[in-house]
This record gives structure tokens, C-alpha cells and sequence, in this order.
């Protein structure tokens, strides 16, 4: 039996937040994550492709946040005729549709579960051209001829199934849908991935790669679609100048990142099949973006279609999040639902994203030694605050762990039978540079662990 909450400080003024969460029978905490909640269809025209697909949800962006009936059944491809009615088209099922080069606005239909006729038709086409794709990067590179499969993010694209179908469909929806430039990248991108060695990357320790880069990136949990969560950063001090002069050790470590967080997506239909990244800028210099910044931002456009689900800019200074809202009126609809801008000492906001639990410590979170605990509870100070951690039915031990994420809160633990109250943890203050504090305590009966928490001058030694 395990029960977690969690208490985030943000010290406004006379309030803070504050998280908590507490543990009842410390020998038996293998509590499983709780699933995450899908997002509802935000218009009629995405309700009605999910309806039509079988599916239960789709964001805006097209990507699948709940898996589909066990009932559903896609229709094989269906077959096509190139005696087109018109130049630059092609029938089906007696409609004219576009040519298989030809740009789309509305990438939607380019998931496995939303797929329609014309979708399906490119899908098959570069289905069918797979295998010569592969032999032609064997032909062009003696490292990938030397390879018994060639894979992308640990799936064997010379396998059919529904995994190799989902990196074809993320190939044509970073090409708007056209089948010749899909196939183009796919082909340059088996010869990179197999010359650089991008493939055994995932297997590699940060020491192999440069540990001159462990303050430049880390990992998290899932965010609240069930994406992994990948963290990029500008390390403090010195180091920034001594690791930007090495261009291609920074981009085969920011293919580490990827390639590490890849391995725990499956691929399967209807589940979470990108990335959720976030880039904390609270280093960062604001000038233009040093030449491996650069480099392996390019890089990764050609060679990475459709890999972060989610973009979430952290501690952004208030100047840039306003050049953001000016910016954002001419940008791209799917590149803008994708992103966020958050400033400093937003944590209630980022947390609607990613949960506490899944968030690195530095963040804010209490995420640490790469284990994502039971979900975390946010709590919000307004001068002062009481809140019950845990209730126990008996005598037991219990774990308690809280944390202020901004600013500085007074805190006290204590349990009570409802009669008496025994001090678990004196009156102290917290600060959020500290990170996460924790105690272990034996509840001699039936009760609650409860947490007070005052701000500054307003504590009380008094609930509320």
C-alpha cells in the first residue's frame, strides 16, 4: 500500500507552493505509475477523425494520446490507378486525388490511426520501396552493408509491422506528405545513422560519449501524455566554451539523449511514439547561438523527422517570452501547438506538462536517481497552510519526502491520533536550492502525518 504526496514551493510575495507526498509500509513501495490522462479532442474536426478511426483521443498535433479499440481493424491499402483524370493527380476508389508529391497543409491522416485513402495510398508506396531504400544505403555505405538489419530507433525497418510504418509515416510528415522527398531523407538518413554509428549510441554510458557533456542534458520521466522526458541545458561557469568548441562531440551526444530515450517508446499503435523536450535556458547566453548549437540543430532536422511530441522553453526571460507572443501570430500551427514558453519560477505551469514526479530535482521536480516515483500532490501556500500526508490504519512505518521549488517556506511534520500529536519532523525553514528533504518514521498507531506550512512572517505554530 503506497501513498505519495508532494508539496512545490514558489514563495510570491506572502505565498509559496510547496509538494509533498509520504510512503505508509516503506518495505513494500513498488508502487506502478499512474497512467496518464488523455487530452480530449480540442475541436469537431479532430472528434470527428478520431471517431471515424476508432480511436480515443488525438492532440492537436495529430499524435496519439490513448490507445484505440482492440476492435480496430484498418483496411488494407487500397490500390491505386495512375491513369489520373487530370495531370498531377491520381483516382481512387473513383476520386481525384493529388499527386504523391504533392504538399499537404493537413498532416492529421499521417498516423496509424487516423490514416485515410489518400494517406494509406503514400504509406503503401514508400512501403513498397523500403527494400531498395535499404539496399541502397548498403550500396552507399560498406558500415551499413556490413549491418544484419538496418534499424531506427531500435526498430528493424526491414520488418513489416506497425512500428516500421510509424518511422515511414513520421518520414512523410516531416516531408508535408511527399513521397519522393520522404524517401530521399529516409535513404541519406540509413547511411548517416549506420556511418556514424548512431545505432549503438543507446547502449553507451555518458563516459563513452564525453562526460564533459553531464551538465549539458538529463533525463526525466514521461510527461503527462506518456512521453519520455529529455532535458537540454547550458551548463554554468567555464564549461560552456570549453565543450561548444568540439561541433561533432556535441552533436553525437545529443544523438545520445535521443537514441537513450528512444529505447523506451515502443512504437506501437495509438501509444506515445515522440519525445517530450525540454530546454532550460537559465545559462544560456542570449547572443547568437554558438556554432555546435548550430550545427547540431541542423543535423537534427534532417536526421530526427518528428521526434519531440513537445517543446517546452523554461526559465525564458520576460523579454523573450514577449518577443514569443509577437512571434508566434506567423508561425506554423503544428510547430506552435508543439512548443511552450515559460518563464522563470513558472513550476505551476510546467507541471500541467510534465508531473513532479517525472520532473528533474533541478527543475523543480522531485524525479531523481532515474526512478519515477508515485505521483506527486502540488500544493500552493497562501500565508500559511495545513495538509494530511498520509493516513494509516495501524501501526506502520512511514516515508516522507517535500520540497519548496522557489523562494523559502517554514515547515513542520507531525503525527496525530486525533488526541495527541507526535513531532516527526521540528519547525524549520526550507528553501528551494535545497532540493528534496525526506524522513523515515514509525507510527505507533491508527492517525495522520501531517505537514503545516507558514510563509515568512505569517507562520503560526497553529493550524490555520
Amino acid at each position: 500500500k503506497v501513498v505519495r504526496h508532494f508539496g512545490q514551493g514558489t514563495a510570491m510575495g506572502n505565498r509559496a507552493c510547496s509538494l509533498l507526498r509520504s510512503v505508509c509500509d516503506k518495505t513494500s513501495r513498488a508502487a506502478g505509475r499512474v497512467p496518464a490522462q488523455p487530452l480530449l479532442p480540442t475541436d469537431d474536426h479532430e472528434r470527428q477523425v478520431g471517431q471515424e478511426a476508432g480511436c480515443g483521443s488525438l492532440d492537436p498535433t495529430g499524435s496519439s494520446l490513448a490507445s484505440p479499440s482492440e476492435d480496430l481493424h484498418l483496411p488494407p491499402p487500397p490500390s491505386i490507378s495512375r491513369e489520373s483524370e487530370r495531370p498531377g493527380s491520381f483516382t481512387l476508389a473513383g476520386r481525384v486525388l493529388p499527386d504523391m508529391d504533392t504538399k499537404l497543409k493537413d498532416l492529421s491522416g499521417f498516423y496509424l490511426h487516423t490514416l485515410g485513402p489518400l494517406e494509406s495510398g503514400r504509406l503503401a508506396e514508400l512501403r513498397r520501396q523500403l527494400p531498395s531504400l535499404c539496399q541502397r544505403a548498403r550500396d552507399s555505405s560498406p558500415k551499413a552493408a556490413a549491418k544484419a538489419t538496418l534499424t531506427f530507433w531500435g526498430v528493424n525497418l526491414e520488418m513489416p509491422g506497425d512500428a516500421t510504418d510509424i518511422i515511414l509515416l513520421k518520414h512523410l510528415r516531416s516531408e508535408e506528405g511527399q513521397l519522393s522527398a520522404a524517401a530521399e531523407r529516409l535513404a541519406r538518413t540509413l547511411v548517416f545513422r549506420a556511418e556514424e554509428g548512431i545505432d549503438e549510441l543507446a547502449e553507451l554510458p555518458l563516459a563513452s560519449v564525453g562526460q564533459q557533456y553531464s551538465g549539458a542534458g538529463a533525463f526525466g520521466g514521461t510527461d503527462i501524455a506518456g512521453r519520455p522526458v529529455v532535458v537540454g541545458m547550458m551548463p554554468g561557469g567555464g564549461s560552456l566554451d570549453t565543450f561548444m568548441d568540439d561541433v561533432d562531440g556535441f552533436i553525437r551526444f545529443n544523438f545520445w539523449l535521443k537514441e537513450k530515450a528512444f529505447k523506451s517508446i515502443s512504437f506501437a499503435r495509438g501509444k506515445p511514439e515522440d519525445l517530450c523536450q525540454i530546454v532550460d535556458l537559465a545559462n544560456a547566453k542570449f547572443q547568437k547561438p554558438p556554432k555546435a548549437v548550430q550545427a547540431s540543430s541542423k543535423v537534427m532536422r534532417e536526421h530526427c523527422p518528428e521526434s519531440n511530441g513537445r517543446t517546452i522553453f523554461v526559465n525564458v526571460p520576460a523579454i523573450l517570452v514577449g518577443v514569443f507572443k509577437v512571434a508566434k501570430t506567423v508561425m506554423d500551427p503544428r510547430t506552435l501547438e508543439r512548443i511552450r514558453i515559460l518563464s522563470a519560477r513558472d513550476h505551476l505551469t510546467l507541471f500541467e506538462y510534465v508531473r513532479p514526479e517525472s520532473l528533474p530535482v533541478f527543475l523543480g521536480g522531485m524525479f531523481q536517481n532515474s526512478e519515477e516515483k508515485e505521483p506527486c500532490q502540488v500544493l500552493e501556500v497562501h500565508r500559511k497552510a495545513q495538509v494530511t500526508m498520509l493516513t494509516v490504519s495501524e501501526a506502520t512505518s512511514v516515508h516522507w519526502e517535500l520540497r519548496v521549488c522557489e523562494g523559502a517556506v517554514d515547515f513542520e511534520v507531525f503525527f496525530s491520533d486525533g488526541v495527541s500529536e507526535w513531532v516527526v519532523h521540528s519547525r524549520r525553514t526550507l528553501e528551494g536550492a535545497e532540493g528534496p528533504v525526506s524522513g523515515d518514521w514509525r507510527a505507533p498507531k491508527a492517525g495522520e502525518l501531517i505537514c503545516r506550512f507558514g510563509v515568512g512572517a505569517t507562520w503560526v505554530g497553529s493550524p490555520p
